[in-house]
């Protein structure tokens, strides 16, 4: 019984603070009439800024600076570098007694909207600013995009960023205090994350949504978080650890108040100067289609998305001739290796065909190899081979590091064919078919972090090395030559 009554006096103490969850004014017990959605200034323009204001706030009150008057749409059409844009203010009834509509409800509601108002068509360029819970509404409605749907997608590809400002993505005291007494279930939506699933999915959505933009190389949706270090009647709202979020920089602090980091004081001050950088950071990139390269990478092999780079391209020493190994490997690239190169032959790789328990080569020798073909932008790699089989393989960089340490070392590891201990060092040992598509590469590459992945024949042969640099190029090139 004590701990209830407990639990009630906190709730009621904090119900004056719900207003400082988007720096906002209390709701009236009956909804009004529903709030206004709509550009300020000209609708005309094909980029447009959204903002999305949080809980139980206006669009009014929570962008408007109290002691200057600025107000951040109107800052955005007075800057001569903004020209181009117009903004767009997106409203919600949120209440701080009444029942209303969820995240997910607003989220489905306001989306459609967009959609209905052209505001995602082929010809926009959007950037979102979110303060608060209108993250969460932000995130939810981008989510819903991120499907393998032509539609949806291309929908999806409109939006160049999201900024979020002092949005709690795991949840917030607050948002656990409110609920115990208001019938606005956005409070209960926001309760801590670790025993909140609609935040933990949300979230798992939202860094799927970027896992799968990184996979393919787009260049958005770009994503930047802000948290204020400032309370606001002695009460911090959303602080770094509550806004922890995936986004594609550290966390920006500001001191500011969780209501005036949404309220700049001018063009000059702080949040805007940061957000206007980074809106232009999300709009600076190529365009490209997720569906059209997803499309692509799901029904074409991995071979069909390296480039000439990747592929394998080796300069051989193997037993199998024996000017290529012992002393005479030396002569050879003095007399016949270096002519061809001058004549414009590419190696992508220098290759080392061990047959363990043979002293096949020399550490002088390598290091003369390495020394001439270092000066070629096409050498890459070194792979390793066992009676002809592949067994993996090195970045350049990696093996000239510790070739440099100790040559003698690396090289007896080489012929005795002691991979364990070459893999210890740096050699890369995974592998996948060349039948197989060229998602499953990314997939691989993106869960793994691994800089590469050898691509071999049925048989065991290599084909080449996929980065996932390289097979995101080859994509852009192979669908930019595809017809509309």
């Amino acid at each position: 019984m004590k701990t209830v009554f407990s639990k009630q006096l906190i709730a009621f103490l904090l119900l004056g603070f719900l207003s400082v969850m988007a720096g906002c004014e209390s709701g009236p017990a009956v909804a009004p009439s529903p709030p206004t959605s709509g550009f300020v200034g000209p609708s005309d323009r094909d980029k447009v800024i959204i903002f999305i204001h949080g809980v139980t706030a206006s669009n009014e009150k929570s962008w408007r600076n109290p002691t200057t008057g600025a107000y951040w749409p109107e800052l955005i059409q007075a800057d001569p570098d903004f020209k181009e844009y117009g903004t767009y203010l997106l409203g919600y009834y949120s209440p701080t007694f009444a029942k209303a509509s969820t995240i997910a409800e607003i989220a489905n509601r306001e989306l459609q909207r967009l959609k209905d108002e052209g505001l995602l068509s082929p010809d926009k360029q959007v950037v979102i600013i979110a303060h608060s819970m209108g993250g969460l509404v932000a995130k939810e409605m981008l989510t819903q995009l991120n499907r393998l749907n032509r539609e949806e997608s291309d929908r999806l590809d409109r939006i160049k960023g999201v900024i979020f400002l002092s949005s709690p993505a795991q949840g917030a005291k607050l948002g656990e205090y409110a609920s115990w007494l208001s019938l606005n279930p956005q409070f209960a939506n926001m309760q801590p994350s670790d025993l909140n699933a609609f935040l933990q999915q949300l979230e798992d959505s939202w860094q799927n949504l970027l896992r799968d933009r990184d996979k393919l190389g787009i260049p958005g949706p770009r994503a930047f978080c802000a948290y204020e270090t400032l309370p606001t009647r002695g009460t911090i709202v959303v602080n770094r650890v509550y806004s922890a979020s995936r986004c594609d920089a550290n966390p920006t602090p500001f001191d500011l108040n969780h209501q005036d980091i949404a309220r700049p004081a001018s063009l000059a001050h702080d949040p805007y100067t940061w957000v206007k950088a980074r809106i232009r950071e999300s709009t600076f990139g190529k365009e490209l289609s997720r569906y059209a390269m997803f499309t692509r990478a799901e029904s074409t092999p991995v071979t069909e998305n390296l480039p000439p780079p990747s592929l394998y391209k080796p300069l051989v020493l193997a037993a199998t001739d024996p000017q290529m190994v012992r002393k005479e490997s030396v002569d050879t690239l003095h007399r016949v290796i270096i002519p061809r190169l001058q004549q414009g032959e590419r190696f992508t790789s220098l290759t080392f065909d061990s047959q363990p328990g043979e002293e096949l080569f020399y550490d002088f020798a390598i290091q003369e190899y390495l020394s001439v073909l270092t000066t070629k932008d096409s050498f890459r790699y070194i792979v390793f081979l066992e009676k002809g089989q592949y067994r993996g393989w090195m970045s350049v960089q990696r093996f000239q590091s510790i070739f440099h340490q100790n040559g003698a070392a690396i090289t007896k590891l080489i012929n005795q064919g002691n991979y364990a201990e070459l893999q210890r060092a740096g050699m890369h040992v995974s592998k996948i078919e060349s039948t197989a598509k060229a998602i499953e590469a990314l997939d691989y590459l993106i869960k793994t972090k691994e800089e590469g992945i050898g691509v071999v024949t049925p048989e065991g042969a290599l084909v080449g090395i996929a980065s996932l640099q390289a097979i995101q190029s080859e994509l852009r090139t192979q669908v930019g030559k595809e017809p509309v």
